[in-house]
């Protein structure tokens, strides 16, 4: 039976429902997760495989039920893992799912994606083509142009930040347009990078200790971005989740995950028009990780998860430890390598010390005066 995909524009949230159960007129639909109404047309639900789980369930369009779950309702969650998880959809199945959701955002998304980028390189540049002969007249000058390099540099790592906001929003929120993903990411944009400034100092730590740590994190904790958007899930608590969606099906997630890591990298290789693949992967990546994200969100069951400070300080540690690590390690090498240069000059030196010694003790001795 052909089944299509109902997502609320406002939270994220969607289901699944067969095709001729789906009105085709235009109607108003009440997300059961935020209670924020939106209209829906039929042409804009996602055509997917069904899944096992919801074989012969019927739903009605608004009657759409939300997974009950304790962070939904506000509550500190606690235990760990998701219960009752259904399978995940195939892996051609979710590329099918993202390529439609492609073909209906990329312009968008690349363009917020590019601008972003663009943003945050031009107050730096533009300071240096208009100030740099003006620095190199007098130290005022070099003074004030440095300062006003180091200032244009905070702008521009601010609008990629509000930019990238935006376009992480403008992939959860099918409906979103261009001043509605801005809107949000303007309130949200520290929110958001804080969360990816976590994610990145976890993984890059574990990366440093011998690389499978980092591997294993990055997949637990793939989610958190689309969490902020999604769910407005901040800080520790969006890694921790993530998590906790991903337990019990790590291998499924990390398979999926890799798959379009490897299209991406044999994409941009190809001669001449790797570089248009790479600009192009970037959406669809974007996209590919929010279906796979709201298909683990269907398909979880009753979420919970630990969120103690000592939980959320042994994740940091594990971060820390790979940057400590590695000072460390580079400084017991190229110690030992150091002193192991100054051996012939100590083994020199002693040589040197014991002939003299051995000659000053052959010297004879004899009264003065004496032939």
């Amino acid at each position: 039976m052909p089944m299509l995909q109902i997502s609320c524009p406002h939270c994220g949230f969607s289901r699944t429902m067969p095709e001729e159960q789906v009105p085709d007129q235009p109607v108003v639909v009440t997300c059961p997760r935020c209670n924020q109404q939106f209209d829906f047309e039929k042409q804009q639900a996602i055509p997917i495989t069904p899944l096992p789980a919801a074989e012969g369930t019927a739903v009605s369009l608004p009657s759409l039920v939300s997974p009950a779950s304790p962070e939904g309702e506000g509550s500190q969650p606690s235990g760990g893992g998701a219960t009752s998880a259904a399978e995940l959809i195939s892996v051609g199945a979710l590329f099918a799912r993202s390529w439609e959701l492609f073909k209906q955002r990329w312009l968008l998304l690349t363009g917020l994606l590019v601008g972003s980028f663009a943003a945050a390189v031009l107050p730096s540049l533009l300071v240096v083509l208009l100030l740099g002969g003006y620095a190199r007249e007098s130290f005022v000058g070099m003074t004030f142009t440095i300062m006003l390099f180091f200032l244009a540099l905070i702008g521009g790592a601010v609008l990629l930040c509000w930019g990238m906001a935006a376009a992480m929003t403008a992939a959860v929120d099918h409906q979103a347009g261009l001043r509605e993903a801005l809107e949000w990411a303007k309130g949200n944009w520290f929110s958001f990078t804080w969360v990816l400034t976590l994610y990145s100092f976890i993984v890059g730590g574990a990366t440093l200790l011998f690389i499978i740590p980092g591997v294993l994190t990055s997949v637990c904790f793939f989610a958190c971005p689309y969490l902020v958007v999604a769910d407005k899930t901040r800080g520790m608590d969006a890694l921790l989740k993530s998590k906790a969606l991903v337990d019990g099906r790590f291998w499924p997630v990390a398979g999926r995950l890799a798959l379009v890591w490897l299209l991406s990298m044999v994409l941009g290789m190809i001669p001449v028009i790797g570089p248009l693949f790479s600009l192009l992967m970037g959406p669809f990546s974007m996209l590919y990780g929010v279906a796979l994200y709201r298909n683990l969100s269907e398909t979880a069951g009753e979420v919970s998860w630990s969120a103690t400070d000592g939980v959320k300080a042994g994740w940091l540690l594990l971060g820390l430890a790979g940057y400590l690590l590695v000072p460390l390690l580079l400084f017991l090498l190229l110690g030992a390598a150091f002193f192991a240069g100054l051996e012939p000059l100590f083994r020199t030196l002693i040589e040197h010390g014991t002939t003299q010694q051995i000659q000053w003790s052959g010297v004879v001795l004899q009264p003065a005066g004496l032939p």
